[in-house]
């Protein structure tokens, strides 16, 4: 940083060294390199660039003795300047950021602070996520749009019903979620509360079926969880849905081959390029599996991606 020759105020702090190309040079490697401001100091006029130390004031958009960075966006205005907190406010007065990493702010109108639960799985740190707006050292729950189903057995044909249905879900985040305490119902009043230990990971696809016997399933490679008699799948039409701490994750709704395909002996699959909670709401984004799995004459992919399917 250079000092020139000029008048002003006196900056106290760094220690200065004569340069016989710019004057004066302010000689202290704790200060940033980039950026800057001018300030004035007794007998020279210095680049203060960074650090607001005596006799510098912040730039616009920044605060406290170091100059940071304000990062309020939509969460009002910054209280910025050498003295500045960093805090934010809207334009009536009220605080818009309360630190907590478990939930979001945001200025409404302008005047008022609308505070809501940051998503399920986000990291609050030490190893913990947020779980419904508090951080919990547990893994979390998933929120809506986290996972969804993408593979449905409705009515098997090497197996009978009653053992052999099953369905898939995916996560499509980039941690794992706790599905113990969710609820799985159908259109009726069918219904599971998956039970403890059933985790999903980041990308990868959990099955419930149900029989967790590969001798009465069909041979499916891995079951998370049976759910036995408590739902039963309707092989015209029929929902599933997934509802995680009060609020439904995802459903599916298929309806006896208006929309979604209507095989026998074969899962309907969502395509590849259509993994999505909203697309998975659109029938013609299905397509009845056409390859067996392993020791299956019964065609699908459970637990595993979605290949060999005729998509759109």
């Amino acid at each position: 940083m250079v000092a020139r020759k000029g008048a002003g105020a006196k900056l106290s702090g760094v220690k200065l060294k004569q340069s016989e190309s710019a004057g004066l040079l302010v000689d202290d490697p704790g200060l940033s390199e980039q950026g800057g401001l001018d300030v004035e100091m007794e007998g020279c006029e210095v680049e203060c660039n960074g650090k607001a130390g005596d006799g510098c004031a912040c730039p616009t958009g920044t605060w406290g003795p170091k100059c940071l960075p304000c990062a309020c966006g939509d969460k009002g205005t910054c209280d910025e300047g050498k003295s500045g907190t960093g805090a934010c406010a809207c334009d009536g007065g009220s605080a818009c950021d309360d630190g907590d990493p478990c939930t979001v702010e945001h200025c409404s109108g302008g005047s008022s602070c609308v505070v809501a639960d940051a998503a399920n799985g986000t990291d609050c740190g030490g190893g913990a996520t947020c779980q419904a707006g508090v951080c919990s050292a547990g893994l979390a729950q998933p929120s809506p749009a986290q996972v969804f189903f993408t593979e449905i057995m409705q009515n098997p044909l090497a197996v009978m019903d009653q053992n052999g249905e099953w369905f898939e879900l995916y996560n499509a985040t980039s941690f794992s979620l706790s599905l113990e305490g969710c609820v799985l119902s159908d259109d009726g009043s069918d219904a599971l509360t998956v039970g403890p230990g059933a985790v999903i990971a980041p990308g990868d696809y959990v099955v419930f079926a149900s029989s967790a016997d590969p001798a009465l399933n069909g041979n499916l490679p891995s079951v998370t969880e049976a759910f036995g008699g408590s739902i039963n799948l309707g092989n015209a039409s029929d929902s599933i849905k997934l509802t995680c701490a009060g609020k439904l994750v995802d459903e599916v709704t298929w309806d006896d081959g208006v929309t979604f395909p209507d095989p026998s002996g074969a899962s309907m699959a969502l395509c590849p390029g259509f993994f999505t909670p909203a697309a998975n709401d659109d029938g013609a984004n299905w397509s009845a599996s056409a390859s067996a799995w392993p020791s299956s004459t019964d065609k699908g992919s459970p637990g595993a991606d979605n290949q060999g399917v005729s998509c759109p």
